[in-house]
Protein backbone atom coordinates (compact mmCIF):
# COMPACT_ATOMS: atom_id res chain seq x y z
CA UNK A 1 0.00 0.00 0.00
CA UNK A 2 2.77 2.45 0.87
CA UNK A 3 4.45 1.99 -2.50
CA UNK A 4 1.20 2.66 -4.36
CA UNK A 5 0.36 5.63 -2.14
CA UNK A 6 3.78 7.31 -2.25
CA UNK A 7 5.73 5.94 -5.17
CA UNK A 8 8.61 8.37 -4.90
CA UNK A 9 8.86 10.92 -2.10
CA UNK A 10 12.46 11.60 -3.15
CA UNK A 11 11.22 12.94 -6.48
CA UNK A 12 8.68 15.13 -4.67
CA UNK A 13 11.48 16.57 -2.52
CA UNK A 14 13.66 17.22 -5.55
CA UNK A 15 10.77 18.98 -7.32
CA UNK A 16 10.11 21.13 -4.26
CA UNK A 17 13.78 22.01 -3.81
CA UNK A 18 13.99 22.80 -7.53
CA UNK A 19 11.01 25.13 -7.18
CA UNK A 20 12.69 26.92 -4.27
CA UNK A 21 15.87 27.43 -6.28
CA UNK A 22 14.07 28.36 -9.52
CA UNK A 23 11.94 31.02 -7.82
CA UNK A 24 14.72 32.24 -5.49
CA UNK A 25 12.68 31.35 -2.40
CA UNK A 26 15.36 29.49 -0.48
CA UNK A 27 15.29 31.10 2.97
CA UNK A 28 18.44 32.96 4.02
CA UNK A 29 20.90 30.72 5.80
CA UNK A 30 19.28 27.49 4.58
CA UNK A 31 21.09 24.73 2.74
CA UNK A 32 19.05 22.47 0.51
CA UNK A 33 21.81 19.90 0.79
CA UNK A 34 20.22 18.59 3.99
CA UNK A 35 16.71 17.27 4.36
CA UNK A 36 16.55 18.81 7.84
CA UNK A 37 15.27 21.90 6.01
CA UNK A 38 11.87 20.18 5.84
CA UNK A 39 11.27 20.42 9.61
CA UNK A 40 11.45 24.23 9.75
CA UNK A 41 8.56 26.16 11.25
CA UNK A 42 7.88 28.04 8.01
CA UNK A 43 7.92 25.07 5.64
CA UNK A 44 4.10 25.09 5.48
CA UNK A 45 4.13 28.61 4.06
CA UNK A 46 6.70 27.59 1.45
CA UNK A 47 4.70 24.49 0.47
CA UNK A 48 1.55 26.59 0.15
CA UNK A 49 3.38 28.99 -2.18
CA UNK A 50 4.65 25.94 -4.11
CA UNK A 51 1.09 24.64 -4.59
CA UNK A 52 -0.06 28.09 -5.77
CA UNK A 53 2.88 28.28 -8.19
CA UNK A 54 2.08 24.82 -9.58
CA UNK A 55 -1.52 25.87 -10.16
CA UNK A 56 -1.02 29.38 -11.52
CA UNK A 57 2.37 29.40 -13.23
CA UNK A 58 2.74 25.76 -14.26
CA UNK A 59 -1.02 25.22 -14.85
CA UNK A 60 -0.92 21.80 -13.20
CA UNK A 61 -4.15 19.94 -12.58
CA UNK A 62 -5.34 19.65 -8.99
CA UNK A 63 -4.71 15.91 -9.08
CA UNK A 64 -1.07 16.54 -10.03
CA UNK A 65 -0.66 19.11 -7.27
CA UNK A 66 -2.22 16.69 -4.78
CA UNK A 67 0.19 13.94 -5.85
CA UNK A 68 3.22 16.24 -5.51
CA UNK A 69 2.14 17.40 -2.06
CA UNK A 70 1.34 13.84 -1.01
CA UNK A 71 4.91 12.91 -1.93
CA UNK A 72 6.20 15.67 0.35
CA UNK A 73 3.99 14.49 3.19
CA UNK A 74 5.15 10.91 2.72
CA UNK A 75 8.78 12.03 2.93
CA UNK A 76 8.32 13.92 6.21
CA UNK A 77 8.18 10.97 8.66
CA UNK A 78 11.40 9.59 7.21
CA UNK A 79 13.03 13.02 7.40
CA UNK A 80 11.96 13.52 10.99
CA UNK A 81 13.15 10.05 11.98
CA UNK A 82 16.48 10.52 10.21
CA UNK A 83 17.00 14.00 11.64
CA UNK A 84 16.34 13.06 15.24
CA UNK A 85 17.40 9.40 15.33
CA UNK A 86 20.59 9.55 13.24
CA UNK A 87 22.66 11.42 15.86
CA UNK A 88 21.51 8.98 18.53
CA UNK A 89 22.25 6.00 16.33
CA UNK A 90 25.68 7.37 15.47
CA UNK A 91 26.39 7.87 19.17
CA UNK A 92 25.82 4.17 20.00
Amino acid sequence: IAVATCPCPQTALLRFFGYLQHTNRVPVGVSLETVAFMIRDDVGTLVEAYATWLQQDRTCKFSTIANYLNGLVCACPAIELWTFAAPVLLWC
